[in-house]
């Protein structure tokens, strides 16, 4: 194919079509829209925008969109009238094209187009044109079709072909080829396009035809256009506002200026999104690093915007980002730039899967370059180590090489206010770290110290497995806590070079790695442009369970963001996924502390309905999956888990704020008239007597149970070891394998290719389903005024939520 492909580029030769008489055959290869015909016709390598439909309909899977109207002889040269109407969104294009002369010829063409992304830099298009005409007496009224292939062969390059008519019907047109080729510079400021045309002609013969073209942008909004074919040169005007675009063109022959064409045309919509042209979209790609930073702007799961809290990418996206990349064999390697991550004992599962991914690159050959910005602690350096070089500015600080966590109790600073919490709890360690609860004792105590020592060594054994050339002896007493400056890291070999970020270019070139690549970023090695093949059968659908676990459907907070899982959306994807044959497989990936206990057994509900049919259905644990997070899991046929994943927690929790001292303190009497004596329980202005806490104690253990016998059921095993599980303390993935709590330990790539393995396929599709709304706003006072200022439909738009299906997390 590539062979094919570049051979077209040498063949761009040919002798001028001269045929002046107006037939079907020359009626249905005139100029169509402004921009095209500005460049001499030379559009089949280019294709894209409104012209692509009648070029090349493979240049309509280019993202972007826009209605445009063209008035092609508004001089009335030749027609009294000449119209075009286009409609382009993506990947559809709609027109008609339309004129008549004075002797009463008149020519009336529909076109639909339709494009679609073919995966490494070949698109392909195909078209339905529906013609009628009356042209020297002679009426035609049929149809045809086009199929149009474009290549993006280099950056800077594409190729296109395109046989019109290749189908027909009731109409004369035999079938004609076209070959082109674009070239452009890297902002797009300047492209030139030829090509060579090859149709039959009244008289039967076959002619070449050449056709030349070229595009400047002069400045922001602002394009010039020139031409030259059969003898005929073109040039045109294109203004860009803020609303429309006004195109201006102009036609004439060599040497004649009697009969020169004018053109005018308007268009709304933007065309074609430029931002959306990958440079990496190509067949061939030069080699680079795939180059991103991680900081506080990494969020576990999906990834999602708020109106404070701004992007945060997800780790699931960040997953897909660089397997992709590691698969892309142009990706030399990697530079991240890690600033502080915010994180703590809970992130170093999630950090641990990013690091995962990383090494399966440097398996494949891939060089991964960490630089830390200037002040990192242990998840920062966690995540570097599985570098093969670290590198950190001179006065940059490495500190708390270490894990400690604070359990804070609010329970007395409460009741200085006069507010209290009743816990009731099922598991003797459930609530051991809820700051409502009381003082750790010795036994819970020591469960915290268990979890972060297991923790820590998990760490410890990762750093000394990657940095194998770092004496451990020496470096060991750096791991107390300490202030470290860059220079003493770099003498006892935490880092390898000191270096400022903004001279990273000239410390690569001057190191063993190949001067010659480039950076691009991480974003640039992702094919956002593929898409579900139409005919696959060998996909896997991704449902994430992020945040808390709760009723109705998942929501991301407006203002200052954070997820929730609703247990209505995942039925409702379940539902989805029944009735769709091509899902061979799904992974339930679950980044969770827990929620509501009814919700959360309607996702294990779900989930176990959806494994007994006959999709094959994971369970994969990120970051954490605790309490009702991990009674998700169980729903599920396998559960992979990190070694360091946060699981566990089997127990139930409940706690009543009753404000019985505050009311003293400020002077409220509150009278309760009620018709039973237990009407008062959830009233925060009455305590809860030992026979109503014993009542709420009994029906809590009612879920309790109804967790511990899911435990039973789906694990296999006896209730004694369930019940020894089932004391509500959390607990790593490495732990939860042993008491069989899951069945391997593995990152979210580890379950696909396991599940793709079980499946027979071997090169899986993986489909995301995410909420087609994230967003919520709260109500009450917002929601009133919102509906005042008469934008309560606006907000109900962001309420409203359904599901849809993207082949990847699309990161800009």
């Amino acid at each position: 194919m590539k062979q094919f492909i570049l051979g077209i580029c040498f063949v761009l030769v040919g002798s001028v079509f001269n045929a002046q008489e107006l037939d079907l055959i020359a009626a249905m290869a005139l100029p169509r829209d402004i921009r095209s015909m500005t460049m001499g016709d030379a559009f089949t390598g280019l294709g894209e925008g409104e012209g692509a439909l009648f070029h090349n309909p493979a240049g309509l899977a280019m993202s972007g969109g826009s209605y445009g109207y063209h008035i092609l002889d508004y001089n009335q040269s030749y027609y009294d009238r000449y119209d075009v109407h286009v409609l382009y969104s993506s990947p559809i294009g709609l027109s008609n094209v339309a004129f008549r002369k004075e002797n009463g010829d008149s020519f009336d063409m529909n076109v639909i187009g339709y494009g679609r992304r073919g995966g490494n830099g070949v698109d392909w298009g195909v078209t339905y044109k529906s013609v009628r005409a009356d042209l020297n007496g002679e009426l035609d009224e049929g149809w045809s079709s086009d199929v149009g292939v474009k290549a993006r062969v280099f950056p800077f390059m594409n190729v296109g072909v395109l046989v019109s008519d290749v189908f027909k019907q009731n109409i004369k047109p035999t079938t004609g080829y076209a070959s082109g080729v674009a070239f452009y510079t890297p902002d797009r400021s300047f492209v030139f396009a030829a090509d060579v045309k090859s149709k039959k002609v009244i008289t039967g013969e076959r002619h070449l035809s050449s056709h030349y073209g070229a595009e400047a942008r002069v400045s922001d909004g602002f394009y010039v256009r020139g031409g030259w074919s059969d003898h005929t040169y073109t040039a045109g005007l294109h203004f860009v506002f803020p609303v429309f675009e006004l195109q201006y063109g102009f036609r004439a022959r060599a040497g004649s200026t009697s009969d020169s064409e004018y053109m005018l045309g308007f268009s709304f919509g933007g065309g074609v999104d430029q931002n959306k042209i990958k440079k990496r979209y190509a067949l061939f790609k030069p080699k680079a690093y795939a180059e991103f930073a991680l900081g506080g702007n990494v969020t576990t799961g999906r990834s999602e915007v708020s109106l404070l809290g701004g992007l945060k990418i997800g780790t699931n996206d960040i997953l897909y980002l660089i397997h992709k990349a590691v698969e892309d064999p142009s990706c030399q390697g990697f530079i991240v730039r890690v600033g502080n991550l915010q994180s703590s004992m809970g992130s170093v599962s999630m950090i641990q899967e990013i690091r995962h991914e990383l090494l399966q690159a440097k398996r494949k050959g891939k060089e991964v370059i960490v630089y830390l910005e200037q002040w990192v602690s242990l998840p920062e350096y966690y995540l570097a180590s599985v570098a093969d070089r670290i590198v950190m500015p001179e006065l940059g600080t490495i500190s708390h090489l270490g894990l400690d966590v604070e359990v804070t109790k609010m329970t007395q600073f409460l009741r200085n206010f006069g507010v209290e919490y009743q816990t009731v709890t099922s598991g003797k360690l459930k609530g051991s770290l809820n700051p409502t609860t009381k003082s750790l004792n010795e036994h819970s105590r020591a469960y915290v110290e268990d979890l972060v020592s297991g923790l820590y060594q998990h760490v410890l054994d990762d750093i000394k497995a990657d940095r194998k050339g770092m004496e451990w002896e020496t470096v060991q007493p750096y791991f107390d806590g300490r202030l470290i400056t860059g220079r003493e890291a770099k003498r006892v070999g935490l880092v390898d070079s000191l270096v400022y970020y903004k001279d990273i270019d000239e410390y690569l070139s001057k190191s063993d790695l190949d001067e010659t690549l480039g950076r691009a970023s991480l974003v640039e090695f992702l094919d956002i442009y593929a898409e579900r093949s139409l005919f696959s059968f060998d996909r896997i659908a991704i449902v994430e369970i992020d945040g808390a676990i709760m009723s109705g459907q998942s929501k991301t907070g407006f203002f200052f963001g954070g997820k929730t899982t609703g247990s209505d959306f995942v039925e409702s994807v379940v539902k989805s996924l029944k009735k769709e044959r091509s899902i061979k497989g799904v992974i339930f990936r679950i980044n969770s502390p827990g929620g509501a206990v009814i919700a959360s057994d309607r996702i294990y509900e779900a989930i176990r309905d959806l494994s007994d049919t006959k999709t094959v259905v994971y369970a994969s644990l990120g970051n954490m999956a605790a309490s009702g997070g991990y009674y998700a899991a169980l729903g599920a046929e396998r559960i992979y888990a990190n070694k360091s994943t946060l699981t566990g927690s089997v127990g139930v929790i409940s706690a009543y704020l009753t404000l019985i001292g505050m009311s003293e303190k400020l002077g409220i009497d509150v009278e309760t008239i009620s018709t039973g004596q237990n009407m008062n329980i959830m009233s925060r202005y009455e305590s809860l007597t030992p026979e109503q806490k014993a009542m709420i104690q009994a029906h809590q253990d009612a879920y309790y149970q109804r967790f511990v016998d899911v435990l039973v059921e789906s694990r296999g095993i006896t209730r004694s070891e369930a019940y020894d599980i089932a004391q509500g303390n959390v607990i790593s993935g490495e732990s939860a394998l042993k008491l069989k709590m899951i069945d391997n330990i593995g990152s979210f790539y580890d379950a696909v290719e396991a599940l793709s393995k079980e499946l027979k396929i071997e090169d899986p599709e993986l489909v995301f389903y995410r909420p087609k709304e994230e967003f919520s706003l709260p109500v009450g006072g917002i929601r009133a005024m919102m509906k005042y200022l008469g934008l309560d439909k606006l907000m109900n738009s962001f309420s409203q939520e359904g599901t849809f299906q993207y082949q990847a997390p699309a990161l800009r």
